[in-house]
C-alpha cells in the first residue's frame, strides 16, 4: 500500500490538471473526448456535468454565490474532520493526560488528502472569474444598458463585466471580491501551510534526524521521494496552480495562452527530468510520462 501511494498521487495530479484544461484554455472538444473530459470532472466541482438535468445555475444562479459555495464547503467539511475526530481522540486520550494538541496531530493526514484534492479545482475556478472580459459592439445598444459596448467575462458569458476606474473591464465587484477571497485562502494560504509544515518538519522529513509524530503525518506529502526533495510536492502544487489557474488570467482562448502553456509544461518537465526527485525508477517513469503527456 505504502509503495501504491505515491502512484495513484501522480495519477491524480494528472488528472486534476487534464480536467480542468478545457475551461482554462477554452478548448472545444470533439464529442467523445468531452463525454469522457465531463466525466472526469466529478471532482472538480462539475457534478452537473455528469448530472446535466440538476444544472449548478439553478442552485446558485450566481458566480458569486458559486465561488462562495466553492471555498465554503470544502472549509466546512476540514472544520467538521477536525471537530469531530478532534474530540472523540481528546475523549478517549483524555484519561491517559494527553493534551489536545495529541488528540489533532492524527487527523493531520486527512486533513492534508482533503486539502490535496480541493486546491487545484476551487483555485481554478477562482482564477477563472478573474480573467479578461470580452467585449462586443452593437449597433443598437442592448436593453438595459445605454452602451454600444459590452463586455462579458470571458469564461463565463453569463456575467457581464463593468468599466473600473482604469476604464478596464472586469467582473462585477461582487464576483471579483469573492474570487480573490478563494484565490487568497487556496492559492496563497494553503501553499504556505505546507511549506510551514515541511520547514517545521525538514530535519526528520530529509532523514537527517529521528522521524517524529509530525513527520510521520505528513506522508502525504512526503511519500515517494527521495529525501534530499522532501519539498517536491510544493514544485507540483505550484505546476498545478500555474497550469489551470494563473494562466486563466491571459486572455483565455488566445495563442498568446496556448504559447505561454506549453512553454511553461515544456519548463516544468525538464526540471523534473533534471532532478527526478522520487526514490524509485518505476515512480519517476510514471511521472515522467504523465509530465510528457501534459505537454502533448
Amino acid at each position: 500500500i505504502s509503495n501504491g501511494r505515491p502512484a495513484a498521487k501522480i495519477l491524480f495530479s494528472f488528472y486534476q490538471i487534464v480536467a480542468q484544461v478545457g475551461e482554462t484554455y477554452n478548448v472545444q472538444y470533439p464529442p467523445a473526448y468531452r463525454g469522457i473530459v465531463n466525466v472526469l470532472q466529478v471532482l472538480t466541482f462539475k457534478v452537473t456535468k455528469v448530472l446535466p438535468s440538476l444544472p449548478l445555475q439553478c442552485l446558485s444562479p450566481d458566480l458569486r454565490d458559486q465561488l462562495l459555495y466553492v471555498n465554503l464547503l470544502p472549509l466546512a467539511v476540514i472544520a467538521a474532520v477536525v471537530v469531530v475526530g478532534a474530540t472523540r481522540n481528546y475523549l478517549h486520550q483524555r484519561e491517559h493526560g494527553e493534551s489536545l494538541s495529541a488528540a489533532i496531530l492524527p487527523l493531520l493526514p486527512t486533513v492534508l488528502v482533503l486539502l490535496f484534492v480541493f486546491v487545484p479545482p476551487v483555485s481554478s475556478i477562482a482564477f477563472r472569474a478573474l480573467a479578461p472580459c470580452e467585449c462586443f459592439s452593437y449597433d443598437v445598444s442592448p436593453a438595459g444598458t445605454d452602451d454600444s459596448v459590452v463586455c462579458f467575462l470571458s469564461t463565463d458569458r453569463s456575467v457581464v463585466c463593468e468599466r473600473y476606474a482604469d476604464d478596464a473591464y472586469h467582473a462585477p465587484p461582487p464576483v471579483l471580491g469573492a474570487a480573490i477571497a478563494v484565490v487568497v485562502v487556496w492559492a496563497g494560504c494553503v501553499p504556505l501551510f505546507f511549506a510551514w509544515l515541511l520547514f517545521v518538519a525538514r530535519g526528520s522529513a530529509s532523514r537527517k534526524q529521528s522521524p517524529t509524530a509530525l513527520s510521520r503525518a505528513l506522508f502525504v506529502l512526503t511519500d515517494g521521494y527521495d529525501p534530499r526533495f522532501f519539498w517536491w510536492e510544493l514544485f507540483e502544487l505550484f505546476r498545478k496552480l500555474l497550469l489551470v489557474g494563473f494562466l486563466a488570467l491571459i486572455t483565455p482562448g488566445s495563442l498568446l495562452q496556448q504559447f505561454i502553456g506549453v512553454v511553461a509544461t515544456l519548463s516544468l518537465f525538464a526540471i523534473e527530468l533534471y532532478i527526478r526527485p522520487f526514490d524509485s525508477h518505476v515512480k519517476t517513469f510514471l511521472s515522467l510520462t504523465s509530465g510528457f503527456a501534459l505537454v502533448l
